[in-house]
């Protein structure tokens, strides 16, 4: 179990500086975590609520996200392990409506640098009621053990 706070800008893209629009949100989330695995693969799945403050609303959602993660040149995630990894992920917003808001599908390649530091270079395609938003992301995740 995990206590998060979070913090987002977002921002349009527009080459007329005028033209931009920005929002800012702010996040409490719970989340747990439940790990499998499966010879090679790694299995993890992560349920979170979020509390949500947004410029002009406070919304509340929950998110169930199911991953796998496959090394591809070691049996485990050591040192220098090429791994893919992928998920699917489904948000749904409990307030003020109940409602399925967005699918998330994500595809992405990875180095393992050490136990706790790795890149992933992955295409993130999202599909909300009116539209589709595909992403090219850059991730760099380090764990801090903090016990």
């Amino acid at each position: 179990m995990g206590l998060g706070l979070e913090y987002h800008k977002y921002w349009t893209f527009s080459d007329i500086a005028a033209d931009r629009e920005t929002s800012e949100e702010f996040r409490v989330t719970l989340q747990g975590m439940l790990y499998q695995k499966l010879e090679r693969v790694s299995i993890q799945h992560r349920y979170r609520y979020e509390f949500r403050n947004l410029t002009n609303e406070t919304l509340q959602r929950t998110r169930y996200r199911l991953q796998v993660t496959v090394p591809v040149n070691k049996k485990s995630m050591v040192k220098g392990t090429v791994f893919v990894n992928t998920f699917v992920e489904f948000l749904i917003d409990t307030q003020p409506n109940l409602s399925l808001s967005q699918n998330r599908f994500y595809l992405a390649g990875g180095y393992q640098f050490n136990k706790n530091l790795n890149l992933q270079v992955g295409y993130m395609i999202i599909l909300r009621e009116a539209s589709t938003h595909r992403r090219l992301q850059f991730f760099i995740t380090h764990k801090l053990y903090l016990y």
